[in-house]
């Protein structure tokens, strides 16, 4: 049994490296989630527009960054808590874009229109494929589960997009402008 002698001297704290307030930890952690949001809804509306996630995510993961330094009370934010706010700006994002292509799906009657060249474009592959077990998983994929299990997995690859893409953005930003110095107000 090993016995350690507990002194009354506190443990010495690196230079540096303290933590924060609780209460600016929190503040700190509102400013993340509210530059993450505003992003992500700018982001959103942009993808609205055609292959505009293409620059649209980078710009909101650049923006989050951005909002960020201007919210929280030390501005500084390393590369890769950037990445991060990023990732959490394309997840805003994402969630917005469903929303409105939702929306402008549902308002301009399109549910059919959607399924109907889904159909069409198995119905394509369908017609190319010559091996048996290629033709035999398009015919799962053109039943109601088959094109929800096709649905989902886009979802899920556009979602690692829009992630990948703001966080590169705000990856790209906080390394930029970790050199700069923070914003004055």
């Amino acid at each position: 049994m090993i016995v350690v002698p507990v002194s009354g001297t506190p443990a010495s704290v690196p230079v540096g490296r303290a933590e924060p307030a609780p209460g600016l930890a929190e503040s700190n952690s509102r400013a993340m989630v509210r530059a993450a949001v505003y992003a992500g809804m700018i982001a959103a509306a942009l993808s609205s527009i055609p292959l505009g996630f293409v620059l649209a995510l980078p710009f909101a993961g650049f923006l989050s960054v951005l909002f960020y330094r201007r919210w929280a009370s030390p501005p500084e934010l390393p590369p890769r808590s950037g990445f991060g706010l990023g990732a959490l700006a394309g997840v805003f994002a994402f969630v917005g874009f469903l929303v409105l292509a939702a929306v402008g799906t549902l308002t301009s009657h399109g549910e059919n229109t959607v399924r109907e060249a889904l159909l069409e474009s198995i119905r394509q592959q369908q017609a190319r494929a010559t091996d048996p077990q290629v033709r035999q998983m398009l015919d799962y994929l053109a039943t109601p589960s088959g094109m929800v299990f096709m649905i989902l997995l886009s979802f899920l690859f556009m979602a690692a997009v829009f992630v990948l893409l703001s966080g590169a953005g705000a990856l790209l930003s906080a390394s930029l402008l970790d050199r700069k110095g923070p914003p004055e107000q």
